[in-house]
């Protein structure tokens, strides 16, 4: 199937990372997402209760202290 894809012209991009904070703190989320970041890592965040929500902007933070970016796919819009 992904060679289908491909032939049909659309570009498959797989997560690195998932993450679902069924009853997670947001201290606990972040913690979780902290330990877990990486180069070119693409996140799947599940919000289920406010965990991942409540550590969201935290998070971000967090990564640009470390000299991450984050982009839109197909754009070269950097935040």
């Amino acid at each position: 199937s992904l060679l289908i894809a491909q032939k049909m012209g659309f570009r498959s991009i797989f997560w690195s990372f998932t993450y679902t904070d069924t009853e997670a703190s947001a201290a606990e989320a972040l913690q979780t997402m902290e330990q877990e970041i990486h180069p070119g890592e693409i996140m799947r965040l599940g919000v289920r209760s406010d965990g991942v929500s409540g550590a969201l902007a935290e998070y971000i933070q967090y990564a640009h202290d470390q000299g991450f970016k984050f982009a839109v796919f197909g754009s070269d819009d950097r935040y």
